[in-house]
């Protein structure tokens, strides 16, 4: 492969140059770049990207057409205007984990042929791409609205003989290949906030995420290279195993990973039916979500997954949680109550210090609270109440706590 490189090299170039003056060997596929995902972008004119896409059967070729109005060089290159290109070869759509991290050292995301490469305007190519020197043409021209970029890379140079048959299509047509571009726009300098906008990822993280760029296959089009985006519509399996444990006043939501193909981003939780915040996807195991200091009560929860694009699972059966207030380690504090039965209302005696007494079903369900206005005989009004047995959780000022049943005819 890497013999006669400086010849190759040539071959490659007037190849390239060949194919961007209109005698193309290809057959391009034209992409939107334009999920906005960081910042904001006013229109068109202020930032816009297309990508167009062909190959042989010697390499890929990729065509940047950039809008924008203020172009930024400069250092570091990652944060001012700026093209990244995501590769993967086999598809393999690894996960990098946590769905949430950021970039990490060697990070072990990536296999053999995977790639971020970065063009950066007025940038030789191998300066931040040394790998691919040799197997790679770059052509970047400044142009009224913006910027091109023109790259050709080596199919071999990315993946050991991922092109075998040399000078004709069989080898690569059919193949899919992992594939994502995200484009920066600083229209400040390089301390100032920018835009980014991808083809297919809907986060930030696409620079260490495989699983999270677009499928394309690779097709032979009245007898030339293109690429047939291959959208994800598959949902994520539905989470199972999801239990709700409670201690005292605290609920330990739990679940089994959902499977899909691929990607778990996050979960999503409803309390009640109402959606809590967002749960990232882990590794691995049963993922968790804790509520501290709930209220007394019954509650019902339920759990969706969502994929990298946007596709949602089912939400799991409802799991219920009861809440209620530990009547085994009260302390031993005597009041009298009565009538108990009781058919409208229910006296307190010498309730000189008593708080408030709080009234739960069976169930553990706080159905009311009564505070005391200072009165030496408290009642309580019970006729709305439903026939059955209740707890009186006894409160004082001092702290203390009595329980009692109440029995309502």
């Amino acid at each position: 492969m890497r013999n006669n490189l400086p010849l190759r090299k040539l071959f490659f170039s007037l190849l390239f140059l060949i194919c961007l003056g209109g005698l193309s060997f290809a057959q391009s596929t034209d992409l939107p770049v334009s999920n906005v995902i960081v910042g904001s972008v006013d229109n068109a004119d202020d930032f816009s990207a297309t990508v167009s896409l062909s190959w042989d059967a010697d390499s890929i070729y990729m065509s940047f057409v950039v809008t924008d109005d203020s172009i930024v060089p400069g250092s570091p290159e990652y944060t001012i205007d700026n093209i990244e290109v995501y590769l993967d070869l086999d598809n393999s759509k690894n996960v990098h984990w946590p769905r949430n991290g950021g970039w990490s050292a060697d990070d072990a995301t990536y296999d053999d042929n995977d790639y971020q490469m970065r063009l950066v305007p007025d940038s030789a190519f191998a300066k931040y791409n040394s790998a691919l020197d040799g197997a790679a043409n770059q052509v970047y021209t400044k142009t009224e609205t913006g910027y091109t970029f023109d790259l050709s890379v080596e199919w071999n140079s990315l993946m050991a003989d991922f092109s075998q048959v040399s000078g004709t299509l069989e080898q690569v047509s059919g193949t899919l290949i992992g594939f994502d571009v995200l484009i920066s726009d600083n229209d400040e300098d390089a301390s100032g906030t920018r835009n980014q906008i991808t083809f297919n990822s809907s986060t930030d993280k696409a620079f260490n995420d495989p699983s999270l760029w677009a499928t394309l296959k690779a097709v032979v089009i009245d007898g030339k290279g293109a690429f047939q985006v291959i959208p994800d519509e598959e949902a994520p399996s539905v989470p199972g195993n999801v239990t709700a444990d409670v201690t005292e006043a605290d609920i330990a939501l739990s679940w089994d990973a959902s499977t899909d193909n691929t990607g778990v981003l996050f979960y999503t939780v409803t309390l009640d039916g109402t959606e809590q915040d967002a749960v990232y996807a882990q590794a691995d195991g049963a993922v968790t979500l804790n509520f501290n200091g709930m209220e007394n009560g019954t509650y019902t929860l339920a759990v969706k997954a969502t994929d990298n694009n946007g596709n949602e699972s089912d939400y799991s059966s409802d799991a219920a949680a009861i809440v209620q207030v530990s009547i085994k380690d009260l302390q031993d504090v005597v009041f009298e109550t009565y009538p108990n039965p009781a058919v409208n209302v229910l006296y307190i005696k010498d309730a000189g210090s008593v708080l408030d007494v709080e009234i739960f079903g069976i169930n553990g369900s706080l159905i009311s609270r009564i505070n005391n206005n200072n009165s030496e005989q408290m009642l309580l009004d019970v006729s709305n109440l439903a026939k059955g047995m209740y707890v009186l959780k006894i409160n004082t000022v001092d702290g203390k706590t009595a329980t009692s049943k109440l029995i309502k005819k």
